[in-house]
């Protein structure tokens, strides 16, 4: 199951924007998309 949700999650290539992430949430969801290998902008 665990390939499933590797592949299921696989953000490569992808970009995301996220408001508030010098802590907290923010913070927490930047750190999760880049290790799933999404390019991320914090603002």
């Amino acid at each position: 199951m665990s390939g499933f949700w590797n592949q299921a999650f696989d953000l490569t290539g992808r970009c995301a924007v996220i408001t508030g992430g010098a802590a907290g949430i923010g913070l927490a969801c930047a750190h999760l998309l880049v290790e799933r290998g999404a390019r991320v902008a914090l603002l």
